[in-house]
């Protein structure tokens, strides 16, 4: 293997590594999130999961497949209503997506607010960009909880 090839490999391989770090810290910090409005008194039951799935889309990439990993936390408050914060990270044809969405009833049935998308044609400046629209989607959703006097 060349010398040129080494170097290739090993940004590949450090930004695979880099990817998996990303995703695993973004469900790490959803899962937290989870575990603290567990302890609201406003709130009955909460649920975390995540998935990663590919998908096609006529629409946006005429069919080409891209991958997501997406994250959730989802509440049911003792008044009867419920809020959700859903978390997309997107490998397109195109590039590099973080989508968010923050849900919740209200009298016409749901409302749901999508936050600004961080979009990259390039991981490494995606991947840094990141974690800051991740701490955004955690602090609203703290906020937004009665009982959300944080400690």
């Amino acid at each position: 293997m060349s010398q040129s090839s080494h170097v290739a490999a090993d940004a590949v391989s450090s930004q695979a590594k880099t990817l998996m770090t990303l995703l695993a810290s973004i469900n790490r910090d959803m899962a937290k999130l989870a575990h603290d409005l567990r302890q609201r008194p406003s709130v009955a039951e909460v649920r975390h999961g995540c998935d990663l799935r590919e998908y096609k889309d006529a629409f946006r990439y005429e069919d080409q497949p891209f991958c997501a990993f997406e994250v959730y936390v989802e509440v049911d408050l003792v008044d009867g209503t419920a809020r959700w914060w859903l978390l997309d990270v997107n490998c397109t044809p195109t590039g590099w997506e973080l989508s968010r969405s923050i849900t919740h009833d209200s009298a016409a049935g749901q409302d749901t607010e999508m936050l600004k998308m961080l979009s990259s044609p390039h991981f490494t400046e995606f991947a840094a960009r990141a974690p800051v629209a991740l701490f955004e989607l955690l602090e609203l959703a703290r906020s937004g909880i009665p009982g959300s006097e944080q400690a």
